[in-house]
């Protein structure tokens, strides 16, 4: 008469913080490549595009996992 004892694996609360910390580790990457001159000031016009597919792609991720 052993009952079986079901046991849940919990996901990792802190998940959307680590892609969130991945996101700002990037920014913060390529605007010192940017402020060393490495990569020329015109290719920032580009982020807003760029930022709007990360976000995206996390959402995936986030969805799909």
């Amino acid at each position: 008469m052993a009952e079986e004892i079901e046991i849940k694996k919990k996901k990792p609360k802190g998940r959307w913080g680590v892609y969130l910390g991945g996101i700002f580790i990037l920014i913060g990457a390529v605007w010192l490549l940017v402020a060393l001159g490495i990569i020329p000031g015109a290719y920032l016009r580009f982020w807003p595009q760029v930022l709007l597919i990360i976000i995206g792609i996390l959402i995936l991720i986030k969805s799909l996992g």
